[in-house]
């Protein structure tokens, strides 16, 4: 079993909680939200089905494993970007935008270099480690971001 997937799908999930409590409100805030959610579940399941061996033959358990692993990076690099956008329209989240931002972009553009290096010979465990990198700074940061917000909403109640 993947620990690391079901560590990964607690944060998120932890993170989503946080969003939906004191996050801004807007549909797109909400879409990113939402997305998180998805990647939360396709976590568990990439969790339980193990990836086939490179040299093996395709499983049943290894295409879910892929179709999973696809859904789960496809919705949290959109919920990344969807967030990282909403957080302009809430005023307590407007000064973290130009940051979250920033590294949204890198994260796509992380992306898309882990996608460039899918062929032989290319440093596709560089990239795809830079990639998670980038994606855990974003991740990381939007967490201590909601953290001193409920913290100064505590303080103000």
């Amino acid at each position: 079993m993947g620990y690391d997937d079901l560590a990964l799908s607690y944060g998120n999930l932890m993170l989503l909680l946080g969003l939906a409590r004191i996050g801004p409100s807007s549909v797109v805030a909400r879409l990113g939200t939402l997305l998180l959610g998805i990647a939360c579940i396709g976590l568990v399941v990439t969790a339980i089905f193990p990836t086939d061996l490179e040299e093996a033959r395709s499983t049943h358990t290894g295409d879910i494993h892929t179709m999973s692993f696809l859904v789960n990076v496809g919705s949290t690099i959109l919920a990344v970007v969807l967030l990282s956008v909403s957080f302009g329209s809430d005023p307590r989240w407007h000064t973290y935008r130009r940051t979250t931002l920033t590294m949204a972009a890198v994260v796509v553009i992380a992306f898309v270099l882990q996608f460039l290096t899918l062929h032989r010979g290319a440093p596709y465990g560089l990239a795809n480690r830079f990639f998670v990198a980038m994606l855990l700074a974003w991740l990381l940061t939007t967490s201590i971001r909601l953290r001193v917000l409920a913290r100064d909403r505590a303080s103000e109640a």
